[in-house]
């Protein structure tokens, strides 16, 4: 009896396991299936940041998030892989050419400027580092116009080090007007 238990625990740990490449074939297809629109606010200022947006400032596309396929060697400093946020069914992506500045330009996966890492944090809002220059954004001093750079506080490294409130950022639902029932 004692033996057909060993046997059916180690089958069921055994079955229960997945590989790397399994996993990121989940990943592959959550991506896919996954068409939740965000918008980024700086928890701060409340400021966001515009893809397209209507005659009354409400924002009417959102962001895209999509997962990439982040180098093993990436994942020491980036956790969370690499994202790219996408402007939904285009080609156009959130992108640094310099890794200060934010701009829409060509999606590319293996261009570092359109690719980014979000720090999660214990309030549940995120920093977004730029894996080319390693800087997170931060809240707009003039805005929304521009959002400047700063150094990463990275919350994994230092749990009891606070971050302040311009560095953190929520993704949210699309800010559209609700329908009249």
């Amino acid at each position: 009896m004692k033996r057909l238990i060993i046997i059916v625990t180690m089958l069921l740990i055994a079955g229960c396991t997945s590989s790397q490449e399994a996993v990121n074939n989940q990943i592959d297809e959550l991506g896919k299936e996954n068409n939740s629109l965000f918008t980024f606010r700086n928890l701060q200022s409340g400021l966001m940041l515009h893809n397209r947006l209507d005659l009354h400032g409400r924002e009417i596309t959102g962001w895209e998030v999509v997962p990439v396929k982040t180098p093993a060697e990436a994942l020491v400093t980036d956790q969370s892989g690499w994202i790219m946020i996408r402007t939904p069914n285009t080609d156009q992506c959130l992108g640094t050419p310099d890794g200060k500045n934010l701009l829409k330009m060509t999606c590319n996966q293996t261009d570092k400027k359109t690719l980014f890492s979000l720090i999660p944090s214990t309030t549940g809002a995120v920093q977004i580092k730029s894996v080319l220059s390693g800087l997170c954004f931060l809240d707009s001093k003039n805005s929304g116009l521009s959002f400047e750079t700063g150094k990463c506080i990275a919350d994994f490294k230092k749990p009891f080090e606070v971050v302040p409130q311009s560095h953190l950022w929520m993704l949210n639902p699309l800010n559209t007007e609700s329908p009249i029932i």
